[in-house]
């Protein structure tokens, strides 16, 4: 199974929520096992991390808001520390995490430029 990333927006003239259709690939967010390996990982708390660990308890949920503004930073502490966190891992992909991280800044951006949210699970 696959984590994926999805952004929701309220449609102006119909009033009702849609789902953006994401560019083929950037909905991906790591296979089901990062929620412990990665995501959910000591060194990711350890970093200051908030939103994404609850991937370790949490099947799904969705970032609104100001938490958008969390997610993003949590996003760029990840890219700035990943050759720790893959040693703390023991995963050996910075590119596979660089590549997922990139996905989920691109989905935060999207969100907040449609006043929408992000949906992770």
């Amino acid at each position: 199974m696959t984590l994926s990333i999805g952004v929701l927006y309220i449609d102006k003239s119909s009033g009702l929520e849609k789902r953006f259709s994401l560019p083929p690939g950037k909905h991906l967010f790591g296979f089901e096992s990062y929620r412990e390996r990665i995501w959910g990982a000591d060194i990711m708390t350890h970093l200051g991390l908030i939103i994404l660990p609850n991937l370790l308890h949490i099947g799904c949920f969705s970032i609104t808001g100001d938490r958008l503004n969390q997610l993003e930073r949590e996003g760029h502490i990840i890219l700035d520390n990943i050759d720790l966190i893959t040693e703390q891992t023991r995963y050996d992909s910075k590119e596979n995490i660089k590549f997922h991280v990139d996905n989920l800044l691109d989905a935060i951006k999207l969100a907040k430029q449609s006043d929408g949210k992000m949906i992770i699970g």
